[in-house]
């Protein structure tokens, strides 16, 4: 994608610049459901130790061919000892998990303690949303299992052993438009547009966000 619209893209996106400012502090990432591992790839910090895990093979070749370590594994089952990581990164994962639970358990046991977990999700708080997922309950291929809102989403992370240290919602509108550059690049040259539209409901229908992200601690208690 061209950098001037990658540009007006991360405006939206606020939660990249807060990972990175976090990453700088780290010094080894975990990455959970990398995908082709377009999330590892900005993490360039040179002090950081970066290992995504991925259940889809096709996915984990895409990543590999990049240069990134990554190896086939789930999230219900983490193929590393306790405490082995002190930044867990999880981004629009957890929705397609039945077993997210056993997700976040396995998470507790690989991070070290007071390590950062950065949770990227999507929430159904926005009526269009709930509407879409109903109608088509997939997403590139892979099942929709949860369909949860933002409340719920923070009620289930703070039953682990987390503590939200910050938290925020976004995407009120850019959502119904970012998959027709997805069908037809061309309309990517519209981004800007709709990212400002975006910015400005977000001011009185935050509430309505289809995103949102944690920075969550974990504790001992």
């Amino acid at each position: 994608m061209h950098p001037k619209l990658l540009y007006f893209r991360h405006k939206l996106f606020r939660y990249r610049q807060v990972e990175q400012d976090i990453a700088q502090r780290q010094t080894s990432l975990l990455d959970i459901g990398c995908g082709d591992g377009e999330n590892m790839l900005r993490f360039q910090q040179a002090s950081l130790e970066k290992v995504g895990i991925e259940v889809s093979f096709s996915r984990l070749q895409t990543a590999q061919r990049q240069g990134l370590v990554v190896q086939q594994a789930s999230g219900t089952a983490l193929p590393f000892a306790d405490d082995s990581f002190d930044m867990l990164y999880i981004a629009h994962v957890l929705h397609h998990v039945a077993e997210f639970d056993t997700v976040l358990r396995e998470i507790e046991r690989v991070v070290v303690e007071n390590g950062v977990v950065f949770v990227v999700e999507t929430v159904t708080d926005h009526p269009l949303l709930r509407l879409a997922r109903w109608l088509h309950p997939v997403w590139q291929g892979d099942e929709v299992e949860a369909n949860w809102r933002y409340s719920q989403l923070y009620e289930m992370l703070t039953a682990h052993n987390f503590r939200v240290e910050r938290t925020e919602r976004y995407n009120v509108l850019f959502f119904l438009w970012e998959m027709l550059p997805l069908a037809f690049w061309p309309f990517e040259i519209f981004t800007p547009l709709f990212v400002y539209l975006d910015l400005f409901f977000a001011r009185f229908a935050q509430r309505y966000s289809a995103h949102c992200y944690f920075v969550l601690r974990r504790t001992n208690t």
